[in-house]
């Protein structure tokens, strides 16, 4: 699982390097990353017990035109110092900007990845597909720099649901 992420990562490499010439069009536009608070829901369908904890998460974007594509990657825990639940996630994600205001501006993302999240420690906890859904409000404080809200939802067979919000940093290149 982890060889899929690093060959995906070397790729949008790859495309950053080709993005110098002029024709493809492909240029880098942008990194984040934030810390979330997260809740994932449904985990233990016997004793209906949902999950809190802390997550933090990395994003490259990429963009053709309108057109943004990005890497995200997220890993976190409850916040128990001695253990406990984690969860990992990497995404290819495709979205779109809605600029409101010169220091405002609204992104939108869906895409598919892979998820884990080890809640059960008597058995392995194997990756997943999952289907994240992201939101974010930006506040423009200049030309390269932004801060905002993130709203993310993964939908995957590991948890009914699994919400992560919190605030962001990002730069535009």
């Amino acid at each position: 699982m982890n060889n899929l992420f690093f060959i995906t990562l070397i790729l949008s490499f790859i495309l950053s390097v080709n993005a110098q010439d002029d024709n493809k069009g492909i240029e880098f536009h942008s990194i984040s990353f934030s810390l979330n608070g997260y809740l994932a829901e449904g985990l233990d369908s016997e004793y209906d017990n949902d999950q809190y904890g802390i997550g933090l998460n990395f994003d490259i974007a990429m963009n053709k035109g309108l057109h943004i594509f990005k890497l995200y990657g997220s890993i976190g825990g409850e916040a128990d110092i001695l253990g406990g639940d984690y969860f990992r996630e990497y995404n290819l994600m495709y979205g779109r900007e809605l600029n409101i205001k010169e220091w405002f501006e609204i992104d939108f993302f869906a895409g598919i990845g892979f998820f884990k999240y080890n809640y059960d420690t008597s058995s392995p906890n194997k990756f997943v597909v999952g289907f994240p859904l992201q939101s974010k409000i930006r506040f423009n404080t200049g030309r390269i720099f932004s801060l905002g809200i993130q709203l993310h939802i993964n939908i995957n067979s590991t948890t009914t649901m699994f919400y992560q919000s919190g605030i962001f940093c990002q730069w535009k290149l």
